[in-house]
């Protein structure tokens, strides 16, 4: 049976679960010497902190996990306390030592693989997160190995590895076929790699899916045009910003929208409606530019 902790209270929302699985094994399938048991004693002083800090005891809590980490310095729980307390103080470098020390303390930890993952992931270091997810991926079950499959998805797309990025989308969709995310993952793959037709056949099914996500149109705007399709690039488009207002959620979107029909319109002859589409693409540079300014110095006023 996997050990893990006891739940969480509701508002101790920064600090996860602690999972360690229950087989010692790594990913090449051997048996591993470095891997431990997990401790009841371990497990109960993590929840012992988390508890503190639902109730807002956060000195006392970083105090009795330092102590605890003087005492059991071979422990994975202080550490990985230490990670999810630095990641919510904005402190990532931090964040990204205190999970590495978890790990080598105990590699198996899937909390922890899963949590430094994602701080590669932010860092756009895709082959150590893509590692760090693959291990978890492999040690993991039931809704967390779909929720791995996803992020294994992602990174992949972001790490140009279409073929596998398609491979993990492909899976989640078998298991969730209601996931937009998913669906749109797999279709970003086929674009990249020039697959219209395939591309189209996607989203296609998606829309008479009605899964729920207007960018379908947008994508099967994008491999229409790679098909030289530019009437039907016009209407996808028109769909697409018809039923996405000018949100800055979606302006990278808006002016992707626009760019393509831009230039099926000017393909189709019809140059001065190409001419007000692009200035809709400067004009969503310009939001972008101004949505996105201040992004930078979140660190410095959310620690005055």
């Amino acid at each position: 049976m996997a050990i893990s902790s006891h739940l969480l209270p509701a508002d101790a929302k920064n600090f996860e679960v602690i999972e360690f699985p229950d087989i010692s094994f790594n990913p090449s399938g051997l048996q591993s010497k470095k891997l431990q048991l997990t401790s009841i004693e371990e497990i109960d002083e993590f929840s012992k902190w988390t508890s503190l800090i639902s109730k807002r005891k956060n000195a006392e809590a970083m105090k009795l996990v330092k102590e605890s980490l003087v005492k059991h310095p071979d422990w994975c729980a202080g550490y990985y306390f230490l990670g999810k307390h630095a990641e919510a103080e904005l402190d990532d470098d931090i964040a990204l030592e205190m999970y590495s020390k978890a790990l080598n303390n105990r590699p198996n930890c899937l909390s922890a693989l899963e949590a430094r993952g994602f701080q590669y992931d932010a860092r756009n270091e895709n082959s150590k997160a893509i590692r760090d997810f693959q291990q978890t991926y492999f040690l993991t079950s039931g809704q967390n190995k779909q929720r791995m499959r996803i992020r294994l998805a992602k990174t992949y797309l972001k790490a140009k590895n279409y073929n596998l990025g398609q491979k993990f989308s492909r899976d989640a969709k078998v298991v969730e076929p209601k996931n937009a995310f998913v669906r749109l993952i797999e279709i970003d793959c086929c674009l990249k790699q020039k697959l219209w037709r395939q591309a189209i056949n996607l989203c296609d099914d998606a829309l008479i899916a009605k899964i729920p996500s207007a960018r379908f149109y947008l994508q099967r705007a994008e491999a229409e045009c790679g098909l030289s399709l530019f009437k039907d690039v016009i209407r996808d488009c028109d769909k697409y910003l018809n039923l996405k207002t000018q949100d800055t959620d979606f302006l990278p979107d808006q002016k992707l929208a626009h760019s393509i029909k831009g230039r099926a319109l000017a393909a189709l002859g019809r140059r001065q409606q190409a001419k007000l589409d692009s200035r809709q693409v400067i004009r969503s540079d310009a939001a972008l530019f101004d949505d996105t300014i201040f992004l930078d110095t979140r660190k410095i006023y959310t620690k005055r």
